[in-house]
């Protein structure tokens, strides 16, 4: 996702669950979460979506050497955002894991999955980091309409799977 997909997908959450706030990373100055309106808000790569209204609170554990560490899974959502640079729009991840017997957390996270699948494409293929040519179609990954659109405008971005040097994408014509 560009900052545009991040902002989109910010918006369509809050208007599916009011009461979700987004938390710029899991170290925090103090036991308060630093949370935001918007991904776009936060500074850190590592956001975690927070429903305020299955968890008026989230825990914290003191940190050596000052701070405070909060909850990454469980509780929250985990995005690890995307990056661009230069000609690369480096791959980011959402991932989250709670008790099963949850149903409402479970609820949530198909929720905020829907919102995702809805604002993303799958028409990614695999290319050649060497000289470009389609390898494969990947399925597995979504790419945000913004960033779909960042890569169309040159030929010379790419996707890049994980910041490994060798698993390069484009979307799909």
């Amino acid at each position: 996702m560009t900052s545009d997909d991040e902002v989109n997908f910010s918006r369509q959450v809050r208007a599916a669950f009011p009461y979700v706030a987004f938390i710029d990373d899991m170290y925090w100055p103090t036991p308060t979460p630093p949370s935001r309106a918007s991904i776009t808000d936060c500074e850190s790569k590592f956001v975690y979506i927070w429903n305020r209204q299955l968890f008026p609170e989230l825990p914290s554990m003191p940190r050596k050497h000052g701070g405070f560490h909060g909850p990454q899974s469980g509780m929250v959502i985990q995005l690890i955002r995307s990056q661009i640079k230069g000609d690369e729009l480096l791959s980011g991840t959402m991932s989250v894991g709670f008790d099963e017997t949850n149903v409402a957390m479970k609820a949530f996270a198909e929720g905020v999955w829907k919102i995702i699948r809805k604002i993303t494409s799958t028409k990614v293929v695999q290319v050649n980091a060497y000289t470009g040519e389609v390898e494969f179609p990947r399925s597995d990954i979504r790419l945000g309409i913004d960033a779909y659109r960042w890569c169309k405008e040159d030929d010379e971005r790419f996707l890049r799977f994980g910041n490994t040097p060798l698993i390069w994408m484009k979307p799909a014509d």
